[in-house]
């Protein structure tokens, strides 16, 4: 989004934020359209965005900054990979790499379209693979999906599946 410049004492001065519900509210009217006590920002490309000041800020940044004081120095992910859940409870600063480790759908490019599995070379079974190591062939893409969903569990600190 942006370089955050915006204090954390200004940004409160602009909203509150629940941090049970996950839900900002203005406290102050950013313009004669919006209302004090309205619901603050919009959702782009599946995340919520609030215009602070004419910058925009990804909600749960905005969230993270309104509770801790300090914009994050890394990313906010979502523990349970629905951006639209901004409980704090729900809100994981960490690395992008850390955040990657909590995908639940596959990629487009998988013909399969199950999360880490795919078929062999030949074609007659289908195959588990996580961060590159095969973790055996099996009868049905269910079966190879339980062993991959086993190995991110143990493997992957940030893996909620």
């Amino acid at each position: 989004m942006t370089t955050e410049i915006m204090s954390a004492d200004r940004l409160r001065a602009l909203i509150a934020y629940d941090p049970l519900t996950g839900v900002m509210r203005w406290v102050t009217s950013p313009n004669r359209r919006i209302r004090v006590g309205s619901v603050a920002g919009f959702t782009f490309a599946g995340q919520r965005i609030i215009r602070l000041d004419g910058r925009r800020y990804q909600a749960s940044r905005v969230a993270w900054c309104f509770v801790h004081g300090a914009w994050p120095t890394e990313e906010v992910g979502f523990a349970n990979s629905d951006s639209e859940d901004l409980r704090l409870s729900n809100l994981r600063h960490a690395s992008h790499q850390f955040h990657l480790q909590n995908r639940r759908a596959p990629s487009s490019r998988n013909a399969i379209g199950v999360l880490g599995v795919g078929r062999n070379s030949n074609g007659s079974k289908y195959r588990a693979r996580l961060d590159g190591r095969h973790l055996g062939s099996y009868d049905t893409p269910e079966a190879a999906h339980v062993v991959y969903v086993a190995a991110k569990r143990s493997m992957h600190a940030g893996a909620t599946l």
